[in-house]
């Protein structure tokens, strides 16, 4: 199997063992890990899956490490080994959109899910399915600025249009490889030119993921608050209330680590008239526990 970015070469030529990367993991404390999960990689040893399911994949353990290796960049491709070997656990697919235990299925069962413009738009808004199913606040209020400031937009949303990424990091890519592509195309057939998305997950999908694995998209892909940005500077939106507010606002970890996306939305909070940022940078920005 090939690890991605020759992380087990490279772990294997520049680890020191020196266990910075476990002091800012919130999941592990064995300092005999990394040199189990090489083992395994390598075929010379087994490991059991919770070891494996344990990581949130925040990163914190890349940024810690000089050499910028950790226990991250050998998790997924030991999840995706032990899948191989041993078939997928209930765990894993529980954010797979073809599974029937799926979280986000349970959710619109029990829920009344949200329903958006679903038509041809020059901007499409992908609020994933935590923004569909759990966060829907979130996306309302998205699609709230998206009206107010009068952008010809529509939106993707719904477990059909599932991202893949989530499933993938839990060692399962078989949702990117069916939902990619899928779509990619009905972007295009909303003849959209924009893309934004709040989800860390649905963002790296479409901006780094699906380029890599099916080619350049022809549509661009923004952040949405980058997106938000924008439309202050262009005079589309502007902030009508003085809020008062001494704020704080959360790095996502695979939004900054995974994406080095920090500034955007810290840039959009400062033009709310009367808010005043408390951590005006991500330093010592630590992990919710949320895994997206």
């Amino acid at each position: 199997m090939e690890l991605k970015n020759g992380s087990l070469k490279k772990t294997q030529e520049k680890c020191t063992y020196c266990g910075q990367c476990l002091e800012v993991c919130p999941r592990y404390n064995d300092h005999e890990l990394i040199e189990k999960l090489c083992k395994y990689l390598e075929g010379n040893s087994d490991i059991d899956s919770g070891s494996l399911l344990r990581c949130l994949t925040c990163g914190l353990c890349t940024c810690a490490c000089l050499e910028g290796l950790g226990i991250k960049p050998l998790i997924s491709p030991a999840r995706q080994k032990w899948i191989n070997e041993n078939g997928l656990t209930d765990i894993q697919t529980i954010v797979d959109p073809n599974a029937q235990n799926n979280i986000f299925k349970k959710i619109a069962e029990m829920s009344e899910i949200p329903m958006y413009k679903n038509s041809l738009g020059s901007v499409v808004y992908f609020p994933g399915c935590a923004g569909t199913y759990i966060n829907t606040s979130m996306a309302k209020a998205a699609v709230a600025l998206l009206e107010k400031a009068g952008v010809d937009y529509t939106v993707l949303s719904g477990i059909e249009y599932c991202c893949g990424t989530v499933s993938a990091g839990a060692g399962n890519p078989s949702s990117i490889h069916k939902n990619g592509q899928q779509n990619i195309k009905e972007v295009r057939k909303r003849e959209a030119k924009i893309l934004i998305t709040a989800c860390p997950g649905g963002f790296k999908a479409f901006k780094d993921i699906y380029p890599r694995m099916f080619g350049q998209l022809d549509f661009q892909v923004m952040q949405v608050s980058k997106y938000l940005e924008l439309l202050l500077r262009n005079g589309k939106l502007s902030p009508e209330t003085t809020l008062n507010h001494r704020i704080f606002y959360h790095d996502p970890c695979h939004l900054t680590r995974g994406m080095r996306v920090y500034q955007e939305a810290r840039n959009v909070l400062e033009k709310i008239q009367g808010t005043e940022l408390a951590n005006k940078t991500p330093k010592n920005s630590a992990c919710c526990g949320f895994e997206g």
